[in-house]
């Protein structure tokens, strides 16, 4: 079975995508030696204090503090998935119909192919019929 709005993920990244080639395109473009001459007095005219050398050798590279930011956002998402499932199995005792258990979106990629369709070799399992919770069942 397909991931429910794949499709719509894959043409919402190609928009963002296409906005950030474009994005990139105005940066280096911009970043040209004419452009930047042109605000050369303009940068040197603004106040700026004097870091110490000691300050100045400890700053990253920006490339090392994009990829901790976004390696801390990954883990930050890991973290609210895990919220967000035990939540659901938590509330699911106050429904009428109890929520099956899902695999990790991880452990379901491993049984499709990218287009979402089950490995051939994958029989799909039988689905249980669910308990009943609440007020009417158990």
């Amino acid at each position: 079975m397909p991931i429910v709005g794949e499709e719509f993920q894959d043409q919402v990244l190609s928009v963002v995508r296409r906005g950030n080639t474009i994005a990139l395109d105005a940066i280096r473009t911009a970043a040209t030696a004419e452009t930047v001459a042109k605000f050369i007095p303009v940068i040197n005219a603004i106040p700026v204090p004097k870091l110490p050398a000691s300050v100045g050798a400890q700053i990253p590279p920006a490339s090392d503090v994009v990829d901790s930011a976004f390696f801390f956002a990954q883990r930050l998402l890991d973290e609210e998935r895990i919220f967000a499932r035990e939540a659901v199995k938590a509330a699911s005792a106050f429904s009428l119909v109890a929520v099956p258990e899902k695999p990790a979106i991880s452990d379901k990629h491993d049984k499709h192919d990218k287009n979402g369709k089950r490995d051939k070799a994958e029989k799909p399992e039988k689905a249980e019929k669910p308990e009943k919770h609440g007020l009417f069942g158990k």
